[in-house]
């Protein structure tokens, strides 16, 4: 089979020769122009995601920072059932932020793995 490429290399001209490497070539530039492009599109989506997602967690925090604040007047007031009731809010809360974590920690990685495959 390599006899059969190397009498085929041998028999072509020039001109063919250099018209299949420009195939060759401009067919690998147009399939990287468009990962790059998919690349960057799925970037530009990835932070806006991030921005959103950290958007929400700032939200989450200072929700969080007033509720563990209210509950802490409540205890000091002796309004213990109260502070109490606080409690499920706050583990909501805590839960939220630890679901918008792992989103970002998520998008994070697959930014990683996109600019691995991109190399």
């Amino acid at each position: 089979a390599k006899e059969e490429e190397e009498a085929e290399v041998a028999t072509k001209s020039p001109s063919e020769e250099l018209r299949e490497k420009i195939g060759r070539f401009v067919s690998g530039t147009t399939d990287l122009c468009f990962r790059l492009s998919e690349h960057e599109r799925r970037a530009a989506v990835v932070a806006k995601e991030k921005a959103a997602l950290a958007a929400e967690q700032a939200g989450f925090e200072a929700e969080l920072k007033e509720k563990v604040g209210e509950q802490e007047r409540l205890a000091e007031a002796e309004e213990y059932e109260r502070a109490d009731e606080l409690e499920s809010s706050v583990a909501r809360v805590k839960q939220e932020m630890a679901l918008r974590a792992a989103a970002l920690r998520d998008l994070a990685l697959e930014v990683d793995r996109a600019e691995r495959e991109m190399g």
